[in-house]
């Protein structure tokens, strides 16, 4: 794979090549090298990377040849390694031979090939070394021969530090840049803007350079600007950078290394993490229901953000224990969002928050859950009994859901509120104040919503006291009915006696008509007391009673008791009228004819 402008190897770039014993690599531009990219090549045994650019792996982290346990060369000739790291060769505990010429190395760290207990060979020829109290280690007992001159300080340049005594190697100053502020992590909302700092001092003249990478890849983006700048304090030269991120994204989160170098080494800042947090939106709001009891009640409920946010569930404005989570009624499903309540009874009415939260921040979502009930009665109605005068109170005490309305009526009738008559409770409670025996019957109460109606009865009975002091139940229906019928017998009472004043003078008239006319055509027959107003002369109406003369014997005969062989003037009555007279005599109100007006006519005896 030489040759072929390389810049980056992938971690899985090399998988399940697990028999791969040579890869060559060189003469590239690999700069950028991902750990664990070499984890599936266990048998490899040779390595070579020579001719690129390859750098912050030697210098800033150790893992990346981690799982090469078979590796016994490894190449780095001519890459831009200018420091080694304690753990840069972590893992290579087989390697024999290790190629770093070409490089202009500054300093290694103590024991940075301890962990190489079979390399034989160290190729090194660095003229750059900054000789001072952190390369002792190596001027004295190093076990492999190398070419190692000081490039620093100026009385050591040009001399091998295997010939510098451990007595000169000081720190007193050091060229090499020093970080004295490193970027610190930060979270940040997405969309705002963010700026990393990194400053370093040197006490040489070199120009210090500063690099940022993201995730160990150099970045080169517009939309990454960075400002740099200088100033002089002392024997110090102080250099500050500043890495501007506008406007930042999903993919700008990662970790962030300030990397400042000059002619004497390298130095690399903490990995500085930024996390982008996305303030929380909802992708599902949960909707108002309306069920029936018994039923399973679903509201749904998504958010999406950065962390991904938290959803919970609280009821009636923060309350988390609530009666379906106690009963263990309450269902949540994570991953779709969903809320469960089975067997929805009428408490599980009301509320229902949907909080997701996540470290940016925090929304909610509310739905009302309403549990549908058919109309009952909390407490059978009960027959009221109450005495006249007094407060009656009759209850239809009404549950349901959505809220029953109530309607009252009395015997069949509507009922409405007077000024004796109220309605409070929502309609629950009729209320009579001085009851009265109009008040007695049979009141309904009809309750509906709209599942359903319910109706119950109450029987309410008035009883008033007697002048015996005794509570007698007063029916004003049963005594209407009675007025109603006296009435109805005087008027009929009434209608009849004046029917048969009529007919009795009706017939008295025709019969005296009829005599009339009789005697025009016989004298037997002389009544005298139908003379109106043309009887002689010489004629006296005997007191109380009627006299009829006889036409042959011109004798008189009397109407009384004189002659015991005369029979009485009432016995010679008609029949009929005879009857007629007994029946007006019974009335008070019938005045009996007297002679002034007609006489009842006597037959005489032949």
């Amino acid at each position: 794979m030489s040759y072929n402008k390389l810049q980056t190897i992938s971690s899985k770039s090399f998988d399940k090549l697990y028999a791969l014993k040579r890869l060559l690599l060189n003469d590239n531009q690999i700069t950028y090298i991902e750990e664990d990219s070499f984890r599936s090549l266990a048998a490899l045994q040779y390595f070579e990377l020579k001719n690129n650019e390859v750098s912050w792996i030697i210098e800033d982290t150790g893992k990346v040849f981690a799982g090469l346990v078979r590796l016994k060369y490894l190449g780095l000739e001519n890459n831009k390694i200018k420091s080694v790291i304690r753990r840069a060769f972590s893992g290579l505990t087989r390697l024999e031979t290790l190629n770093l010429t070409q490089n202009e190395i500054t300093t290694i760290e103590e024991n940075a090939f301890d962990d190489l207990t079979h390399l034989h060979q160290l190729d090194l020829n660095s003229s750059s070394l900054l000789c001072d109290c952190n390369l002792a280690w190596m001027s004295t007992g190093f076990p492999f021969k190398v070419q190692a001159k000081c490039g620093y300080p100026d009385r050591l340049l040009g001399i091998s530090l295997f010939e510098v005594p451990p007595s000169q190697l000081i720190c007193e100053s050091s060229p090499k840049p020093v970080i004295i502020k490193e970027p610190p992590t930060k979270i940040t909302l997405k969309g705002e803007n963010v700026s990393l700092e990194c400053q370093a001092r040197s006490s040489g003249n070199s120009e210090m350079k500063f690099h940022w990478r993201k995730d160990g890849r150099l970045l080169q983006s517009v939309r990454h600007p960075t400002r740099n700048f200088s100033i002089r304090q002392g024997n110090y030269t102080l250099s500050t950078s500043i890495l501007n991120i506008k406007g930042i994204r999903d993919e700008d989160e990662g970790r962030y290394q300030c990397v400042i170098s000059n002619v004497f080494g390298s130095v690399y800042s903490g990995k500085a993490r930024i996390t982008v947090h996305v303030f929380p939106v909802f992708t599902k709001i949960p909707a108002d229901i309306a069920i029936k009891t018994g039923s399973t009640a679903r509201l749904e409920c998504g958010a999406r953000g950065q962390p991904r946010p938290d959803i919970s569930w609280q009821k009636d404005g923060g309350i988390e224990d609530f009666p379906a989570a106690r009963e263990r009624r309450m269902h949540v499903m994570p991953t779709d969002d969903v809320f469960f309540i089975v067997g929805v009874k009428p408490s599980d009415t009301g509320v229902y928050s949907c909080t997701a939260q996540n470290v940016a921040g925090t929304i909610v979502a509310n739905a009302t859950l309403t549990v549908l009930e058919t109309p009952s009665f909390v407490k059978k109605m009960e027959n009221k009994e109450t005495r006249a005068g007094e407060t009656t109170v009759l209850e239809c005490l009404a549950s349901g859901s959505p809220r029953p309305k109530l309607k009252w009526t009395k015997d069949g009738g509507p009922l409405y509120a007077t000024e004796r008559h109220f309605f409070t409770a929502g309609n629950q409670l009729l209320i009579i104040v001085q009851t009265q025996g109009s008040d007695a019957g049979s009141y309904t109460c009809e309750m509906s919503n709209t599942l359903g109606t319910e109706r119950g009865s109450s029987q309410l009975k008035v009883l008033h006291v007697n002048q015996n002091g005794y509570q007698v139940e007063e029916n004003h229906t049963s005594t209407g009915i009675m007025v109603i019928a006296v009435v109805a017998c005087i008027v009929g009472t009434s209608i009849v006696w004046v029917c048969i004043i009529y007919k009795t003078r009706k017939r008295s008239e025709e019969f005296a008509q009829a005599q009339i006319s009789s005697s025009a055509h016989s004298s037997d027959l002389v009544p005298y007391a139908s003379c109106s107003g043309v009887c002689p002369k010489d004629y006296k109406k005997p007191a109380g009673r009627n006299i009829f003369l006889d036409s042959q014997s011109g004798h008189s005969k009397d109407s009384g008791t004189g002659d015991s062989g005369q029979q009485s003037s009432d016995d010679l009555l008609l029949e009929d009228d005879h009857d007629l007279l007994i029946e007006a005599r019974a009335s008070s109100t019938f005045e009996e004819p007297t002679t002034e007006k007609f006489a009842y006519p006597t037959l005489l005896h032949a």
